[in-house]
């Protein structure tokens, strides 16, 4: 039975309801929430937390969480996977990052032809070579 429907039957107040199942150390009824363990914090770090999250039953955002809590590494398994995912990232951005700078032979191709066919040659989005167009106009603006 939940607090409130004890709390109604015993008319009691929810408050003393909860405070009383809290010292007695009786877990809340039906609850979707994971109670740590001794056991559970001492997964943490060992394994990755997608795999600590299954092993014991919560969310992966839980996990990371609870490793924060007690500033606790990833393990080893996980640092070098994320480590994997960054170098393979790497090869698919433009120097300069997302918002970055253009290149000498990008701000050549500027004017030279449509926006959507510039956008195909340098492979950069749309809001991106907006950008480096306007920053292009102002450059021609200021005289340099």
């Amino acid at each position: 039975m939940n607090d409130r429907k004890f709390a109604r039957k015993f008319s009691r107040a929810l408050s003393a309801v909860k405070k009383r199942r809290i010292q007695l150390g009786i877990l809340v009824f039906n609850s979707d929430r994971h109670v740590w363990t001794p056991e559970d914090d001492k997964l943490l770090g060992t394994r990755p937390d997608d795999q600590v999250a299954a092993f014991i039953g919560t969310t992966i955002k839980a996990v990371r969480h609870r490793r924060g809590k007690f500033n606790l590494p990833a393990c080893a398994r996980q640092l070098d996977q994320a480590r994997l995912a960054r170098a393979a990232s790497v090869d698919h951005r433009k120097p300069g990052g997302h918002f970055g700078t253009y290149t000498l032979e990008e701000d050549k191709l500027m004017g030279t032809m449509p926006d959507e066919k510039l956008l195909l040659a340098v492979g950069r989005q749309q809001m991106t070579e907006n950008c480096g167009l306007e920053k292009s106009k102002a450059k021609l603006e200021r005289g340099f």
